[in-house]
């Protein structure tokens, strides 16, 4: 098995910046709506609706702002991982330079 540390490191970089625009973009949507306000009226019907909706629209953004986190979760991770084995790998050639020695 091969891993390219510089490899992974990049892509985690990419994936990282996926999961910051997610957030920033997740972010600009709450705020609007919010603007918004309770666009449906305070009528019985508005009521109904608002009743109805108010706890999927929540549920629905605190999805969107877990999967963010669990993107730059990632990214953490895939960092993390290549840079043990980079330096798992200058370890080796260090043992391996002084056997040879």
């Amino acid at each position: 098995m091969e891993i390219r540390a510089e490899g992974v490191v990049a892509a985690a970089k990419k994936i990282d910046n996926a999961g910051a625009d997610l957030g920033e973009r997740i972010a600009a949507l709450t705020s609007a709506l919010g603007a918004e306000g309770a666009c449906w009226g305070g009528d019985e019907s508005g009521q109904q609706f608002a009743k109805n909706y108010q706890p999927s629209a929540d549920k629905a953004v605190d999805a969107m702002r877990k999967a963010a986190e669990a993107i730059a979760s990632i990214a953490r991770g895939l960092t993390e991982q290549a840079e043990s084995v980079r330096g798992l790998d200058d370890e080796i050639r260090a043992r391996l330079g002084r056997a040879d020695g």
